[in-house]
């Protein structure tokens, strides 16, 4: 009983977890396109990106995870008048060390 208790428990942990990286995965191959130069409205930033996820997209807003090679952030864009315009950005985590946050799913 407490065998199937716990393959059960992991079971739903292995599909939370593969969820989270299969949403990710399947909005930046379908938005990509629409973000790969987002990073560039965050000014005191420069250089090119590694990689880029989307971790949330609708119809108003996107949260977009950059990879800047020793640097990552999320940049929030929201949608006016049919296009992506700038609206937020947060250091996730950098080499220098002034940040060291975590992302769900992990990146």
């Amino acid at each position: 009983m407490v065998k199937k208790i716990i393959l059960i428990l992991l079971f739903c942990l292995i599909l939370f977890v593969g969820f989270s990286y299969a949403k990710v995965e399947y909005l930046t191959s379908k938005y990509w396109h629409e973000f790969k130069e987002g990073y560039k409205y965050v000014s005191m930033l420069n250089g090119d990106v590694v990689y880029l996820k989307i971790f949330a997209y609708n119809n108003k807003l996107a949260k977009v995870f950059y990879d800047l090679d020793g640097i990552t952030i999320f940049v929030w864009f929201k949608r006016e008048n049919d296009e992506w315009v700038y609206n937020k950005w947060d250091v996730i985590w950098s080499r220098t060390g002034s940040a060291d946050g975590i992302t769900w799913p992990p990146y």
